[in-house]
């Protein structure tokens, strides 16, 4: 409950919004099924340190795409999820690697990679339990465009 609060008020804290990219890696077929493997970068390009909050488990719920037929797939075994508050250091970043579904007929297909980006400053964090900060970003990726054959 906590954690939940510090991504929904107004606490007058400049919020450092990272560059978010996006990239794709490999595409594979299964079963009449395209597995699009997307790498993507949260980049914090500030001379301090950034904090999201995420999941220990089901981070990739975090991530979405901008059209229907193209789904983040989920994790399916997750024994232990929990919020986690994730540190990126000056100038570096945090990369994770996405599965998506594309179930539809080979063609080219465009979308983008959204994430939603809930900043925790941890100054705030360790003053009380009733401290608030502004509310989640969306960050998006340049359009991506994949080969399905």
């Amino acid at each position: 409950m906590f954690l939940i609060a510090l991504c929904s008020s107004s606490v007058h804290q400049p919020i450092r919004i990272p560059t978010f990219t996006a990239s794709i890696e490999n595409i594979e077929a299964k079963d009449g099924i395209s597995h699009i493997f997307v790498k993507t970068d949260i980049i914090n390009n500030s001379p301090d340190a950034i904090a999201y909050l995420s999941m220990s488990c089901s981070w990739d719920e975090f991530y979405f795409t901008d059209t229907n037929n193209v789904d983040i797939k989920k994790r399916q075994m997750c024994y232990l999820n929990g919020f986690e508050i994730v540190k990126i250091s000056p100038h570096n970043k945090e990369e994770k690697i996405l599965e998506l579904i594309y179930k539809g007929e080979p063609e080219t297909i465009r979308f983008k990679i959204g994430f939603n980006y809930c900043p925790i400053n941890p100054i705030i964090l360790m003053q009380s339990a009733h401290s608030k900060i502004r509310g989640n970003f969306i960050l998006w990726s340049y359009r991506l465009e994949a080969d399905i054959k």
